[in-house]
């Protein structure tokens, strides 16, 4: 399967910020929008909820699908592919057929700006 690319964790060898790193405006982000941000060259998706926040950043996608254009539903996001579903939490998976978690970052708000960082 690997040599056709498939179920490849395309994160594997990525460097992740491990600094705080401004992403958005804090008013780039409404309360139950998600959208993409660049981390300092790395994708993540970065999702709003009235109830917690800013939800920690997912890495867009190690199994190479759009999670931007997905849909959240229950603290997940669906992939519009193939239909993995990915906890916000921790990157966990819920629904494959991914086989690897999306890597997560730690969020905060920081001047206005919103900040992220793998966590370490």
């Amino acid at each position: 399967m690997l040599r056709h690319g498939v179920d490849v964790n395309r994160t594997a060898w990525e460097q992740r910020p491990d600094q705080w790193t401004p992403v958005l405006a804090d008013t780039e982000l409404a309360d139950g929008e998600h959208r993409k941000a660049d981390a300092g060259g790395v994708p993540v998706l970065l999702y709003r909820t009235a109830a917690n926040g800013v939800c920690p950043g997912q890495h867009l996608q190690s199994h190479g699908r759009p999670a931007e254009e997905g849909t959240i539903s229950d603290g997940c996001v669906i992939c519009p592919w193939p239909g993995s579903t990915f906890r916000f939490a921790d990157g966990g998976i819920v629904r494959g057929p991914a086989t690897t978690p999306e890597p997560c970052h730690q969020t905060r708000i920081q001047d206005g700006r919103i900040e992220v960082r793998a966590f370490t």
